[in-house]
């Protein structure tokens, strides 16, 4: 359990280093690097936006596993207290937690009711 949330090496801290890492990354797309013509600039914009999405599901894949992980180490200590319903209650807790990020805009694209959303494949712009 420790390795997924104690510890410098810890999954929940790796992950969220990487994030951190990224948004250091993105501070960097800027003129300096792309230039200022058009087409340099437009795979800036998208490159930025990768960036910015990958960010945001690196810190929700850290706070998911901390999720997970504090309701283990709750279910280990309701067993040693004799719980006999731990097992239960984890797995039912557990279920709300999510696998897979999915974005909130790609979320609200997909659940879209509106067929040119589907046709044209607009949540296909979401990496996540």
């Amino acid at each position: 359990m420790s390795a997924l949330i104690e510890g410098d090496d810890c999954v929940v801290a790796n992950l969220n280093s990487a994030a951190d890492d990224l948004e250091r990354n993105i501070k960097l797309q800027n003129e300096g690097k792309w230039g200022t013509e058009e087409g340099p600039q437009a795979f800036a914009r998208v490159y930025k936006s990768y960036l910015e999405q990958e960010v945001a599901a690196l810190r929700a894949m850290a706070d998911n596993a901390g999720k997970f992980a504090g309701k283990v180490q709750e279910a280990i200590t309701n067993l040693k207290n004799g719980d006999t319903t731990a097992e239960a209650t984890l797995n039912e807790e557990i279920a709300s937690i999510d696998a897979v990020y999915v974005s909130p805009q790609k979320s609200a694209l997909l659940s879209s009711k509106d067929p040119t959303v589907h046709i044209l494949g607009l949540a296909d712009q979401y990496r996540y």
